[in-house]
């Protein structure tokens, strides 16, 4: 219901009608109660027929396969598909779509189609260091990217097993992936 609330407020588009699943959550009665009232036809596929959503499957297939093809290329840990699989759908929005007479989504959405932000999955990042303990220290820190963050990045520290989220970051596009001087996976935190 956010979500239909913000396509309102933002777009001034009316949600007619949804086409659900049968998860637990959306067939509660409370949620059919919030759409009837205002006014949006629900409409549940049969269990376990996912052609009956076809275009949803369809597009989970193709990130999935943009998602595979981003394991294959590099070294990345399986624990990092969630951010593959946002970065997938970051570059797929900005590609042009048969369904809409080869523009962008993006571009419809957003009224323009900004490919300055988008840079080489995995690719060498480096985030400014501070504060430094001394003024010999390097001023930025090697970190690897992974996927992009509202106006930012999303940056992968494979030593500390962190994802960070950060605005301002110089890329080495030419460098892709880990090499041996790093640590293996131990996880992943987020830190803003």
């Amino acid at each position: 219901m956010n979500f239909i609330k913000m396509m309102k407020i933002q777009h001034g588009a009316k949600r007619k009608g949804i086409r659900l699943d049968n998860g637990g959550e959306l067939c509660s009665n409370s949620f059919k109660k919030l759409c009837y009232d205002k006014g949006i036809i629900i409409e549940f596929t049969t269990p376990y027929t996912p052609q009956q959503n076809s275009k949803a499957e369809r597009m989970n297939l193709t990130l999935m396969n943009k998602v595979r093809t981003k394991f294959a290329e590099t070294d990345q840990p399986h624990a990092l598909w969630g951010e593959a699989i946002r970065a997938s759908v970051y570059e797929l929005n900005r590609s042009p779509t048969s369904a809409l007479q080869n523009m962008t989504p993006a571009s419809v959405w957003f009224g323009e189609n900004d490919l300055s932000k988008v840079r080489v999955f995995r690719s060498q990042a480096y985030m400014l260091k501070l504060p430094r303990e001394s003024k010999l220290e390097p001023h930025a820190k090697s970190k690897i990217m992974v996927g992009y963050s509202g106006g930012g990045y999303c940056l992968w520290d494979p030593l500390k097993g962190k994802i960070i989220r950060l605005r301002d970051v110089t890329f080495n596009e030419s460098k892709v992936g880990v090499g041996n001087d790093t640590a293996w996976y131990r996880g992943i935190n987020f830190e803003e």
